[in-house]
C-alpha cells in the first residue's frame, strides 16, 4: 500500500518520485486500487510526471495499461467539461425561476485541484481537472415544497425525496440531486445544530459567484466544515473512498493560499475547530488529519488539529476496504447475500465500531432510520 500512497503524493506534488520502480504486476495493482478509490485520473497525473521527470520508474508500465489509463483520464476531463456546462445551465434555470443556488462538492471542489496541481489537459485545452466527478449536487434556497413544485412545473422527472435532498432527472447525460440542506445527521439534537449552522451560512454561499465557472459554490471556510460533514456521513452510512479525502487535502492547501500564508492561520483553525466541536465533529477531524498526513503527505502547518493515530488507522483501514462510497466492500456484499438476520447483525456491528467517533450518532441511528421511513411517506404524500 505504501507504493500506492507514494504514487498519490507524486501526483499531487508532495513527493518527487517513487521509492522504487513498480513491476508490471504492481502497476496493474496500482491501477486497480486507484479505480476502487475513484482517483484514477489524478494518479494518471503522477504517471505523466514520472514519464517526464523519472522515466526509469515507469519502464515496466505495460503499454496496454498505459493506453487504457490515458483513455480513462481523457474521459474524466471530458466529463468534467460537460459537468461544468450543466452546472452553469442548472444555475440559470433555477435563477430564472427565482431561486438562488449553490453547487456543492463535485464541480465546486474540482476547481481547487487546478489551484494546487496543474493537470495538463489530454484534450489540448489548457489545464483541466482530472478529479473523478459524478453527479451535480445543487443546494437551492427556498422552501422544499416550493422548490419541488418548480421542478414539476419545469416537467422534470422528480424522484425520491429524503430529509436533505430530492432526486431529479433534469438532464439525460448528468445525474442531479437538489439539496434542501447540504447534509444531515442521525441525532435529532445535532440535526438541529446542523440546520442552524446551514441557515446562518446560507446567504454567503448563495452569493459566492465564480466567474471562471459561471456558477455559485461554497466558500473555503464553509467547505472546511461541510466536506468533513460529508465524509463523516458516508463513513457511517456506507463507506467512503480516498477521493473525498483528497478533496479535503486540496481544501486545506487552498485555505492557506486564501490567507496569503504558507500555513493555515491560527485564527482560521480556531474558528473551524470551534464550529466542528459545536457540531460534534472534533474527534472525527483528528482521525481525518491522520489520513491526510499518511496518504497525501500533508504538512504539519496545514493541519486543523493534532492527528489521532488510533482512530486515524481505523478510518484509513475502512477507506481502503470499502473503496468509493463502499462500492467495493466485500464485507457488505457478503452480508447482503445472506439472511436478513446476517445483514442486520453486520450493520449493527459496523455502527458499533463507529462509537469511537461519536457515541450518540450510533445510539440514534436505528431510531432515525425508522423515523425517516415514516417521514418520507408523510412528506412525499404532501408534496
Amino acid at each position: 500500500m505504501n507504493l500506492f500512497f507514494e504514487l498519490i503524493q507524486v501526483s499531487i506534488g508532495t513527493l518527487p518520485k517513487l521509492s522504487s520502480a513498480p513491476s508490471a504486476t504492481q502497476w496493474n495493482e496500482l491501477y486497480t486500487i486507484a479505480k476502487r478509490q475513484a482517483i484514477i485520473g489524478i494518479c494518471f497525473q503522477g504517471v505523466q510526471l514520472l514519464y517526464k521527470n523519472n522515466p526509469i520508474q515507469v519502464k515496466y508500465l505495460p503499454s496496454k495499461l498505459k493506453m487504457q489509463w490515458l483513455a480513462v483520464a481523457a474521459n474524466i476531463q471530458k466529463h468534467n467539461e460537460k459537468l461544468n456546462l450543466r452546472a452553469q445551465e442548472i444555475t440559470r434555470l433555477f435563477a430564472n425561476g427565482g431561486f438562488q443556488s449553490c453547487v456543492l462538492k463535485g464541480q465546486g471542489v474540482a476547481i481547487l485541484y487546478n489551484n494546487i496541481i496543474k493537470c495538463e489537459s489530454i484534450l489540448n485545452k489548457g489545464h483541466m481537472s482530472l478529479r473523478q466527478s459524478g453527479d451535480i449536487d445543487l443546494w437551492v434556497k427556498g422552501q422544499r415544497k416550493a422548490v419541488i413544485a418548480f421542478m414539476r412545473q419545469m416537467n422534470w422527472n422528480v424522484g425520491v425525496t429524503v430529509i436533505h435532498h430530492t432526486d431529479a432527472k433534469i438532464f439525460d447525460d448528468v445525474e442531479t440531486e437538489i439539496h434542501h440542506y447540504p447534509s444531515y445527521t442521525f441525532s435529532p439534537f445535532r440535526w438541529k445544530k446542523y440546520k442552524k449552522w446551514f441557515n446562518e451560512q446560507a446567504n454567503i454561499q448563495f452569493q459566492n459567484y465564480d466567474s471562471s465557472t459561471q456558477f455559485y459554490h461554497p466558500t473555503t471556510e464553509f467547505n472546511l466544515v461541510y466536506l468533513l460533514m460529508h465524509i463523516y456521513r458516508h463513513v457511517f452510512h456506507e463507506g467512503i473512498g480516498l477521493r473525498q479525502l483528497m478533496d479535503y487535502y486540496m481544501l486545506l492547501c487552498t485555505a492557506s493560499a486564501d490567507n496569503n500564508c504558507s500555513q493555515l492561520s491560527n485564527r482560521v483553525k480556531s474558528q473551524i475547530m470551534e464550529t466542528l466541536k459545536y457540531l460534534g465533529l472534533e474527534q472525527f477531524a483528528a482521525a481525518v488529519m491522520y489520513v491526510e498526513q499518511q496518504v497525501f503527505g500533508l504538512k504539519n502547518e496545514f493541519l486543523l488539529c493534532s492527528p489521532n493515530k488510533e482512530t486515524g488507522i481505523f478510518l484509513l483501514n475502512e477507506i481502503m476496504h470499502a473503496g468509493n462510497f463502499g462500492q467495493f466492500d466485500q464485507r457488505t456484499k457478503r452480508a447482503h447475500n445472506g439472511s436478513d438476520l446476517r445483514l442486520f447483525s453486520y450493520n449493527t456491528l459496523r455502527l458499533y465500531k463507529m462509537v469511537r467517533f461519536n457515541p450518540s450518532e450510533v445510539i440514534w441511528a436505528p431510531f432515525w432510520k425508522i423515523g425517516h421511513w415514516f417521514y418520507r411517506k408523510i412528506v412525499w404524500n404532501h408534496l
